[in-house]
């Protein structure tokens, strides 16, 4: 019964969670910019869509400091401040040498 209420950190289960972290926004990043590479590669033109009115360069201010940009900045810090941890392709190649 103790172990269920222990509050100290685990260093496995943090190495787990920061690569479980890493390869869900690597999913949803590309799931994101798949169809406009997609688009972009057959030739297509990609329009920037202007839904409020207020001019195609106020509406990319605004889409650029949105909710999803802002998701993936935190995301970005957390990595920077925990590092790449024990499952991660620097970890390997500094083992080595």
């Amino acid at each position: 019964m103790k172990s269920l209420f222990q509050t100290g950190t685990r260093e496995e289960y943090l190495n787990i969670l920061v690569l479980i972290l890493r390869i869900s926004i690597a999913a949803f990043m590309l799931t994101h910019g798949w169809p406009k590479l997609g688009k972009l590669l057959a030739g297509g033109e990609i329009q920037f869509g202007d839904p409020i009115g207020l001019g195609p360069g106020f509406s990319l201010i605004l889409a650029v400091f949105a909710e999803v940009a802002l998701l993936y900045l935190l995301f970005y810090i957390i990595f920077f401040v925990t590092g790449g941890r024990k499952y991660s392709i620097d970890h390997l190649l500094t083992r080595s040498s």
